[in-house]
């Protein structure tokens, strides 16, 4: 987390050198690793420009060839590189294709080396890099994640933006953003990164053509998308895209209201705080 701008004078701050070491390695690697005679991951970086396209898929196995301590380092703190690794990758896209540089940029990485079996999974695992096998026996609808907050104090009124989530976020609780005392904080929602940008165009063309109120929430569906994947084709690399998926059904459950947003009000000075974006039932 990159709270730096908002930390009270006198506290030091500590700088992640070897997260910025395999920052710079990892661009190297994209910029310069080659398969048959062609820069590989060239194209890939370019396709980020779409607007839709948010990942880029390495194959570990090259970075492996590459440099194997780069690819030592990100097996055993890869939950720890993983920020450095997501910005060596947008710093790549904007330099090669021009993208847009407030754009979030991800990695995903395929033909991990070990694999391990669900049961095999123990705490010695956590924070690193690891492929696991084994039979889906639940799924559930997806949702969309909580990438980073705004947070306001509400004792001294400071703003801290770009607070990463790693968790969903509801009513009011306490986080420590640096070594100090405890300080409570309260969620500003009007800064998530979950805005509903298609639903806001819809909202504002039906209220343009048809005086539809502006008050009411508005939703779009697309049909007839062309490409179709089967379930067992979904990849880390259609995260965030627009697809369309075929296969057999094998359970239902009854269909529950979503509440997309609240009133909230304060315990203290009871301060009523209405439409709150809710991202859970």
């Amino acid at each position: 987390m990159d709270a730096t701008g908002d930390i009270p004078s006198g506290r030091a701050v500590v700088r992640d050198e070897i997260g910025f070491q395999c920052q710079t390695l990892f661009q190297d690697f994209l910029s310069e690793f080659k398969e048959d005679g062609e820069i590989k991951y060239l194209e890939g970086a370019k396709e980020l420009n779409l607007m839709e396209r948010y990942t880029l898929e390495v194959s570990f196995e090259d970075v492996e060839k590459y440099n194997q301590n780069l690819a030592t380092t990100i097996i055993e703190e890869y939950y720890r590189l993983y920020p450095f690794l997501c910005k060596a990758v947008a710093n790549y896209a904007v330099e090669v294709s021009n993208a847009k540089s407030d754009k979030e940029y991800y990695v995903s990485f395929v033909d991990v080396p070990t694999r391990h079996k669900v049961r095999e999974l123990t705490t010695t695992k956590i924070g690193t890099l690891i492929r696991i096998s084994g039979q889906v026996v639940r799924t559930h609808p997806v949702h969309p994640e909580l990438v980073s907050g705004v947070f306001q104090c509400l004792d001294c009124q400071t703003i801290v933006k770009d607070v990463e989530q790693q968790f969903k976020v509801q009513g009011r609780r306490e986080i420590n953003i640096w070594k100090g005392p405890r300080v409570e904080f309260d969620e500003n929602g009007t800064h998530w990164k979950l805005y509903p940008f298609l639903c806001k165009a819809v909202a504002n063309y039906a209220v343009e053509v048809s005086n539809a109120k502006s008050d009411k929430e508005y939703y779009v569906s697309f049909v007839d998308v062309p490409t179709r994947h089967k379930v067992r084709e979904l990849t880390t690399t259609k995260i965030g895209t627009l697809i369309r998926i075929s296969g057999q059904v094998v359970r239902t459950h009854p269909v529950h209201p979503e509440l997309v947003s609240g009133v909230f009000q304060c315990l203290d000075c009871q301060t009523i705080v209405k439409d709150v974006e809710q991202q859970f039932k």
